[in-house]
């Protein structure tokens, strides 16, 4: 189902079945901080894709780029450089459209593909393959 502005409305997407999920990071990867900080991104994202599960014009642009920056923040400290690359080409996507860049039927669906790229950059924390990023950073 689509709205006025011919974008998906939230029914229709779900990043990655982000509702359902909750990743376990193996204990012996990281000690009780990056644990912590691991859980604090994982809360982030989801609180991301729950955002963009909504309308577009009830989107938060603003708190949705500071969601992108806290994750890459948390990201970098804790060595999860993928996850921490996919965030920063979100939160470069968020500050276009703060900066004047139409929220249309394309960025929507570029920063819903981004936050599909980023959770699956975090869920390959637990030893899968991250997403390849070079063709969503390109776009942004």
């Amino acid at each position: 189902m689509t709205n006025m502005a011919g974008v998906a409305d939230s029914e229709d997407w779900t990043c990655n079945g982000i509702a359902a999920k909750r990743y376990m990071i193996s204990d012996g990867m990281m000690g009780e901080r990056d644990g912590a900080r691991v859980a604090e991104v994982d809360d982030q994202i989801e609180s991301l894709c729950d955002r963009m599960g909504r309308p577009p014009e009830r989107w938060n642009v603003d708190r949705m780029f500071q969601v992108s920056h806290n994750v890459k923040g948390a990201a970098r400290l804790v060595g999860a450089e993928a996850v921490r690359d996919a965030a920063h080409a979100l939160e470069d996507l968020f500050s276009a459209v703060r900066s004047g860049h139409d929220l249309d039927r394309d960025t929507v669906d570029l920063a819903r593909r981004g936050a599909d790229l980023l959770e699956g950059c975090f869920r390959a924390l637990d030893g899968g393959d991250a997403p390849d990023l070079a063709s969503f950073r390109g776009q942004v």
